[in-house]
């Protein structure tokens, strides 16, 4: 199936999340509701002010099945147990359906720095072509990344993220909006800044689709305390087709990201995705 990806999650699994149910769950504060809200799904800490050197986190879990045609989204099964780690310290279970996770300061060893930081976690924080600047030099940060395991098992069997999606498609035409909450610790008292949009074009072909996209990373200016931190990525396809949304013949889309240190606007949830099941970018 050749499917459109909107940053690692299947442009389809936008429309089954949009086709599921919130319900009267915990950290869920529209009852019922499939629409984009203004909420964050589960904290119970919201790390915003100074010094914020402890983390908790919780929610209910849904599980991507990526794997099946169409992918699925259905609450993560209550008999399931999971255990939930970060290489940097904490850790947690989802049981029950039910994420809890807690960390102070991770482990500093694994720190990253804004020369040495690691390629894809910077890309995902602060853009991706790498021209953001910090206001001190020397800043160390780490960002968040929830893995879990099976009891008894040693390979980890997937990882869990806050995000948020909606798609909409109308005959050739499609639209989506991908939102994930990241959480970063810093060393110190950082602004991170991106001077001005960049914007750059690629055009290919894999797999008998013909692709010519256009990204912009929107500049930005995040206030960043010692601590713990949370940024939102919202990142925005518009675009067209030929072909059917199972079965592309060719795409042509804009992708614009912005990130900030609020939530732009949509209801967020913790999903699972299973390991070896992500459909790779076109």
């Amino acid at each position: 199936m050749k499917t459109i990806v909107l940053a690692g999650t299947v442009l389809a699994l936008g429309l089954a999340l949009a086709g599921c149910s919130a319900g009267n769950e915990p950290g869920n504060n529209q009852p019922g509701s499939n629409q984009p809200g203004n909420n964050d799904t589960g904290i119970t800490n919201h790390p915003v002010t100074p010094s914020s050197l402890a983390l908790d986190l919780t929610g209910r879990v849904y599980m991507m099945r990526q794997d099946v045609s169409p992918p699925t989204l259905s609450p993560f099964p209550a008999t399931l147990t999971r255990t939930v780690s970060f290489y940097g310290g904490g850790g947690g279970a989802i049981t029950g359906g039910l994420l809890n996770f807690g960390i102070t300061t991770p482990n500093p060893t694994l720190w990253n720095s804004p020369i040495l930081g690691n390629a894809i976690e910077d890309s995902r924080i602060f853009g991706e072509r790498g021209r953001h600047t910090f206001s001190v030099p020397g800043v160390r940060y780490t960002r968040l990344r929830l893995d879990t395991r099976a009891p008894g098992q040693q390979d980890y069997s997937g990882n869990v993220d806050l995000i948020g999606l909606h798609t909409s498609t109308s005959g050739n035409s499609i639209a989506g909006e991908f939102i994930e909450r990241i959480h970063i610790f810093v060393d110190r008292d950082v602004t991170v800044s991106l001077a001005r949009d960049e914007t750059w074009t690629e055009t290919g072909e894999q797999n008998g689709m013909s692709y010519s996209r256009i990204f912009t990373d929107r500049a930005f200016t995040l206030n960043l305390r010692r601590g713990w931190n949370t940024v939102y990525a919202r990142e925005v396809l518009i675009g067209t087709f030929t072909g059917t949304i199972d079965n592309l013949t060719s795409i042509t889309y804009t992708f614009i990201t912005t990130r900030s240190t609020s939530n732009p606007g949509q209801q967020l949830r913790w999903i699972y995705l299973k390991n070896g099941t992500v459909t790779p970018k076109p």
